[in-house]
């Protein structure tokens, strides 16, 4: 497996910064754990940019075999993704696209201003 990491350097307090870290962990690992079978190769990459509103968006595309069914209720892995996208305050979806294999986890974090973070 091929990991990319692209980002903008992008400050934010620890409360943001380790919810953040288990998100992208979590989501990393169930595509290392499941997009590939049978040791196939593929790529898993992190991306995280700054969204026009002052906010962040964190992105993590594999190339895998997607998702056979779009967040299944007693998944302890999706569970714990939306748990911690409440606590950044973002939006998150998990999607497989249409137009190519994989799948796709994005987290749109809301931030309104700096002083709210401090």
């Amino acid at each position: 497996m091929t990991l990319l990491i692209t980002t903008e350097a992008i400050e934010m307090p620890a409360s943001q910064a380790i919810p953040m870290l288990q998100l992208t962990h979590e989501a990393v690992t169930n595509a290392y754990k499941h997009a590939f079978p049978d040791n196939a190769h593929g790529t898993v990459a992190v991306h995280l940019s700054r969204a026009a509103s002052d906010g962040i968006i964190l992105r993590i595309m594999d190339n895998g075999i997607g998702l056979p069914a779009i967040e299944s209720a007693g998944n302890l892995g999706w569970t714990l993704m939306r748990g911690l996208a409440a606590q950044l305050n973002a939006a998150l979806t998990i999607a497989r696209p249409s137009d190519v294999p994989g799948t796709v986890v994005t987290a749109r974090v809301y931030r309104a201003t700096k002083a709210e973070l401090e």
